[in-house]
């Protein structure tokens, strides 16, 4: 079963790619990805070594790499059942972030909420 690590390295390698073509060669490319996610090189190093790229950024890795949620995050599925109003109202709210990344928030802000009542 692919997993996490899987997509982490399917983004480097078309990062790797696209870099090299630009630049001639690979070195920098991790550099590059971090400066479009506004994050250090070392974080991008790191997610490759731990949990891959947290969800807050599947929008940028989708348009920075022409990849799907499931290319990224292979073999993790995220299935919510909502109210039919509730669930238009996220579509219409989420502009081009991806839904998952919509709920997975929500869930976030629920958790922090709620820990501090």
């Amino acid at each position: 079963m692919a997993d996490f690590l899987d997509g982490h390295a399917r983004v480097m390698a078309i990062v790797r790619a696209a870099h090299k073509e630009k630049t001639g060669h690979e070195h920098g490319a991790g550099q590059w990805l971090a400066g479009k996610l506004g994050v250090t090189r070392q974080s991008v190093d790191n997610w490759g070594k731990r949990k891959g790229f947290p969800r807050k950024y599947a929008a940028k890795l989708m348009r920075i790499t022409g990849l799907t949620e499931d290319d990224i995050w292979p073999g993790v599925s995220i299935t919510v059942d909502l109210p039919t109003d509730i669930w238009d109202v996220l579509k219409r709210v989420c502009g081009d972030k991806p839904m998952s990344a919509v709920v997975v928030e929500l869930v976030e802000i629920g958790l922090k909420s709620r820990s501090k009542s």
